[in-house]
């Protein structure tokens, strides 16, 4: 295959395009005649429709010259790039296609004319009037290479495709794809991409392979995928492994040029400007680059955006627009801390180079691989629409892997991999939750929580216990409690309580109970297997009257037979004595352990120990079986 010259699309080829398709070039200028002594004549809203008539019926080499995206009025500039209007801009872009005669009756009662540049408040009322008022041409994407449109052909023409909402303009020229590929030309593409081009980078398994090679065709289907993409996370363990360098080289194939990084902001509303900021140009792809921690909010929502759309206020404005994101999400970093809402929303691309130094390597077969990138793209390109043109040939089959609100990438980067004969896609999706230490930290407190107390009502102090006089928990929770005082870290603790109200770790939920115990709620552990399910339904029905309490079970001392009432019936294992888990109990156990030496108030002796509740089949004489060992060995808890 020839490696094809790069061209760039200009008048010459649009001119050439607009009479093949017999368009007529309209280049006469239209007057709009403003008379500003009449009080019955038109006014502003008059002039500015006229003014948009004639941005629509004079197009720009056959193409509109104004598109709105997101609610913001946008125009097409060299390089494929998405430029937001402004009043400077717009006026530039009126006074292209029209004047303005300002008629004024002199003292002679003659007319006097007056060309005006655009009116200021003509272009403020353009650039505030709803979509439907405009009636722009709607823009999402703006290409600059062929790719796949909703339809699954390939998109090849240059210009404006209304029913996509894409913006082609070319800036390379390609051979055309085979509508059918055989098995060689998938082979040889596989073989340019990874077996050459990747081939220096140490990616460690066959999964991240898979979303490295998606990196490059996510942008190629994007029309063809009804939702949201994840976020592709280059991961390694020591500087110098090349994640930058590997989303550069993957990302020049369809833009051209290296992907630009931007900065992850720790504060959201720094982050929501950032973002508006970029996606408002329309990009491909998006890149974070050497993160050390992420945990966006705002991120977060813009990745897993249902309807593809990210919403904020304009920078300097108090406008609030929307805007489409569409763009594939990529991260770098040496092993960053991610949280569990971003790390649910990535695919990780794991590199381990296995050195202390990778940056040292030599054994590259592509010395300057951007450079080479650059001068072989049209190749590079050709191979990934071969990839995806392979997928549309077999009928577009969807994958079989699933991921989590990201259902249609899935199955059309898992439906092209299948076609491919690419195994290992997805199968890291829990990587990166393995890693959180917060989670790991939790179901440990939680085995020791259930070991302990089980399932019986606890204060925040017996968690807080439990925590300092372990040492492992305490170094897994160093960061939650932090450096105060025990009240500081009990409150600490009791909203990191509450953040994980309802979660599931290993077998067991946390609830919150309603008792409070001197303004802090009791917390309890329920076994899953007998947490009820949470509807709608069982919260709008009247909770039912409580069961009869079930008769106290005894413990048997050591040495002591079990009586039994039939003959012959071999003795059964020794019973323990449920701990008591009313609010009471719980509260008389938090002042034991708080006060041990006092056990009678200032005012008086202390109050009596409440009498023990008869049960069935008990003699007023006779003791109790096990009350003298119940007497002496404490609970547990």
């Amino acid at each position: 295959m020839e490696r094809q010259k790069e061209w760039r699309w200009g008048p010459r080829h649009a001119r050439r395009a607009a009479k093949k398709k017999k368009l007529k070039l309209l280049t006469e200028r239209h007057m709009i005649e403003m008379r500003t002594d009449d009080p019955f004549g038109s006014g502003f809203h008059d002039w500015t429709l006229e003014a948009l008539k004639a941005l629509a019926r004079r197009p720009r080499y056959g193409l509109p010259r104004v598109y709105q995206i997101g609610g913001m009025l946008s125009r097409v500039r060299a390089g494929a790039k998405l430029e937001s209007l402004t009043e400077d801009s717009l006026r530039h872009i009126i006074a292209e296609v029209c004047d303005f005669d300002e008629i004024r009756l002199n003292h002679k009662h003659m007319d006097t004319h007056r060309i005006l540049p655009p009116p200021c408040e003509i272009l403020k009322s353009i650039l505030t009037m709803d979509l439907d008022e405009r009636k722009f041409p709607p823009l999402e994407v703006v290409a600059s290479t062929p790719i796949l449109g909703s339809d699954g052909k390939i998109i090849n023409r240059p210009g404006y495709h209304r029913k996509d909402q894409l913006f082609l303009a070319p800036t390379i020229e390609i051979p055309p794809v085979p509508k059918r590929p055989t098995k060689q030309d998938v082979d040889q593409a596989l073989a340019l991409i990874l077996g050459h081009y990747l081939e220096g980078f140490p990616i460690a398994d066959d999964a991240s392979k898979c979303h490295a090679l998606s990196v490059a065709l996510t942008p190629l289907v994007r029309r063809l995928v009804k939702g949201p993409t994840p976020l592709h996370l280059a991961l390694a363990s020591t500087p110098g492994t090349g994640k930058s360098l590997l989303m550069a080289a993957l990302s020049q194939i369809v833009t051209g040029r290296p992907v630009e990084p931007s900065m992850l902001r720790e504060s959201e509303d720094e982050m929501t400007k950032t973002l508006l900021a970029v996606l408002l140009a329309g990009p491909p792809y998006l890149l974070f680059d050497n993160i050390n921690s992420a945990d966006s909010a705002t991120l977060a929502a813009a990745i897993a955006s249902p309807d593809c759309t990210f919403s904020g206020r304009l920078l300097g404005s108090t406008k609030h627009i929307t805007v489409p994101a569409l763009a594939c999400w990529l991260a770098t970093g040496n092993n960053p801390k991610v949280s569990r809402e971003l790390a649910r929303r990535t695919v990780v691309i794991r590199l381990d180079a296995n050195q202390e130094r990778p940056e040292l390597r030599t054994d590259f077969k592509i010395k300057s691989l951007l450079r080479w990138g650059t001068e072989h793209r049209a190749d590079l390109l050709y191979a990934s629409l071969t990839l995806c043109q392979a997928w549309v040939a077999a009928k577009m089959p969807k994958g079989r892997s699933v991921l989590g609100s990201f259902e249609s990438w899935a199955e059309v980067i898992g439906g092209i991999l299948d076609v491919i004969g690419m195994p290992g896609f997805l199968e890291n999706k829990d990587e990166l939750m393995t890693r959180d230490d917060h989670a790991r930290g939790w179901s440990a407190l939680v085995g020791e929580w259930w070991r302990v107390y089980q399932s019986n009502l606890v204060s925040i102090d017996d968690l807080h216990r439990s925590i300092v006089s372990n040492p492992e928990l305490e170094v897994a929770f160093s960061e939650t409690l932090g450096q105060g005082l025990d009240r500081s870290q009990k409150r600490r603790l009791g909203l990191e309580l509450r953040k994980v109200q309802d979660r599931v770790f290993g077998s067991w939920r946390i609830e919150v109970s309603t008792a409070v115990i001197r303004g802090f709620p009791l917390f309890q552990l329920v076994p899953v297997s007998r947490a009820p399910a949470r509807t709608r339904e069982n919260e709008a029905q009247p909770q039912s009257a409580p069961a009869s309490p079930a008769p106290a079970r005894t413990r048997e001392c050591p040495g002591q037979p079990r009586p039994n009432t039939e003959q012959g019936c071999p003795p059964a294992p020794a019973r323990t004595r449920e701990p008591d888990t009313s609010p009471g109990a719980a509260w008389e156990r938090h002042n034991t352990r708080e006060r041990p030496d006092q056990t009678q108030s200032h005012n008086g002796p202390a109050s009596p120990a409440p009498a023990r509740t008869r049960e069935p089949g008990d003699d007023d004489e006779s003791p109790r079986p096990g009350a003298a060992c119940e007497e002496q060995s404490p609970l547990p808890f």
